[in-house]
């Protein structure tokens, strides 16, 4: 019989691919959200219920082929309790309030106050809970990105719209949006602890679909009933079903990009979705070219040169030993995220 082989013999990303996944995973996020946004009439639970399916559904059968070629799931199950605790916090708190806070205040405050919080979050808890370490480049970069994110979000000529409602509805979305930014960096932290100790990429997102679908859509019909469910708009389920799909392949390159780069250098480049977002409003759109958006814009990329371009490679190493296991912290390797990270 064939000897099973372990994940860790499997792709193998270099920081730079790494890098590149993370990028494409912000492409990604930054279109899920736009579907999302257009399923705000929808309940929220039921969304984010709807967003973990396609998750399970490509990975099921990924998870096979592994099987059938004599390959194991992991060569270590010890961090399922971390990932399944990251796994909640990501589905129940990150998702379901990140939609929660797009129905008050919408996309324009939303995306840059939830990936504002990943980014520190995840920079903290990534060098508290993985010794990730976090150089003064590094430092520089989340200032100018999180400073983007906020110079974009009033770039939209659609953002007062946006921002329409109540003191209190926006007080509380703004929370809504905080707490899903930090439940989508400690849903990151827990997916780089995974799949650096053994997980692959299919069972550790498998895992995340699972803990969505078993515990939102329970929820969805206790709350709605069947019926309810069954009536809702064809055009919703359309917009629910296609930013689950976005949501899935991103998820797929975050969870690349998390086995080969930091959880802080993930977070920065998934920041870029805010910029991605103002020059698609711009271009697919038609929305007008404002100096917030170009402010922005010139930020973001500042932002990424910092990043990607550290004194000797600083930002962007693989770590030599396991933080897991040595208390002394190594230097980084990437993927905020979703901000796992948002996590949809």
């Amino acid at each position: 019989m064939k000897p099973r082989s372990t994940p860790a013999e499997g792709l193998q990303l270099s920081p730079t691919a790494g890098a590149v996944c993370g990028l494409l995973a912000a492409v990604g996020y930054a279109l899920s959200n736009a579907a999302l946004r257009e399923a705000v009439e929808t309940d929220p639970i039921l969304v984010s219920a709807m967003k973990a399916v396609p998750t399970v559904i490509a990975c099921a059968p990924l998870l096979v082929m592994l099987s059938l070629r004599g390959q194991s799931w992991a060569s270590s199950w010890h961090p399922l309790p971390f990932l399944l605790a990251g796994s909640l916090a990501g589905q129940l708190a990150g998702n379901l309030l990140f939609q929660i806070s797009l129905g008050m205040i919408g996309l324009a405050l939303s995306v840059p106050i939830c990936l504002s919080v990943m980014i520190v979050g995840g920079a903290l808890l990534g060098k508290w809970l993985l010794g990730d370490r976090v150089s003064h480049r590094m430092m520089v970069a989340m200032v100018i990105l999180v400073g983007a994110t906020f110079v974009l979000s009033f770039g939209n000529p659609t953002a007062e719209m946006d921002r329409g409602g109540s003191f209190g509805t926006t007080s509380l979305g703004v929370l809504a949006s905080a707490v899903s930014g930090i439940a989508y960096a400690f849903y990151s932290v827990s997916m780089r602890s995974a799949l650096r100790d053994g997980f692959t990429v299919p069972l550790t997102m498998i895992t995340s679909g699972l803990v969505g679908c078993c515990f939102l859509w329970p929820i969805a019909f206790a709350r709605l009933g069947s019926t309810a469910i069954a009536s809702t708009a064809t055009d919703q389920w359309w917009a629910m079903v296609i930013a689950g799909v976005l949501n899935m392949a991103a998820f797929f390159m975050l969870s690349f990009a998390l086995r080969a780069i930091t959880v802080l250098s993930v977070n920065l480049l998934n920041a870029t979705q805010t910029g991605l977002a103002a020059i698609l409003g711009v271009y697919w759109f038609g929305e007008q070219v404002t100096a917030p958006l170009l402010v922005g814009l010139f930020l973001t990329i500042a932002g990424l040169l910092v990043l990607g371009t550290g004194g000797r490679g600083e930002t962007l190493k693989r770590p030599q030993t396991d933080p897991l296991k040595e208390p002394i912290p190594a230097a980084p390797i990437p993927a905020a995220p979703g901000s796992e990270q948002k996590a949809s």
